[in-house]
């Protein structure tokens, strides 16, 4: 099954269609994160994104791919992108229909593994120590970030002194 955002009744919550949904639509609005992958995601939805440039060699600011690379790291692997020349030539009901079953268990299993390196713990006893959680996620690159000599960070080491 599918969800897109047309589809959703205003008295059903998007949490309940998400849970019963084998295929979550998300395209890019004002930016390409939004908040409906991450909820997808948690409700074991495998959220359908787009990639792709706008014109040759021009990068689009709602590509898709490689959203949080710390939090999500095995995107590809639990999730369906697809360009617009796919979505034109193809449609999407095809490009869902090709999944196979063993392909969804495959994702589905992915999304179960990393969903919660995508949650916030709203306190101290919703974050259980044996789950890695956004925040401690965040915190860890952070960390590695800040021991790493300024050029390892990108950064320019003469620019830093002043020089």
């Amino acid at each position: 099954s599918l969800v897109a955002d047309w589809m959703v009744p205003t008295q059903v919550t998007y949490s309940e269609i998400y849970l019963n949904a084998d295929f979550c639509v998300q395209p890019p609005g004002h930016s390409a994160a939004r908040k409906g992958i991450v909820d997808s995601l948690v409700a074991g939805c495998v959220p359908v994104l787009f990639r792709g440039p706008v014109a040759p060699g021009v990068a689009s600011p709602w590509d898709q791919r490689d959203l949080w690379p710390w939090h999500w790291p095995g995107q590809r692997l639990s999730s369906i992108e697809i360009s617009a020349d796919d979505l034109e030539r193809r449609g999407l009901r095809a490009i869902l229909e090709s999944v196979s079953e063993r392909q969804l268990r495959a994702m589905r299993r992915a999304i179960r593994e990393q969903a919660p390196g995508l949650l916030w713990p709203l306190s101290r006893k919703d974050a259980r120590p044996t789950v890695a959680n956004a925040l401690g996620i965040a915190m860890h690159h952070l960390g590695h970030l800040a021991l790493a000599p300024p050029a390892a960070r990108g950064c320019d080491a003469a620019a830093l002194r002043g020089g």
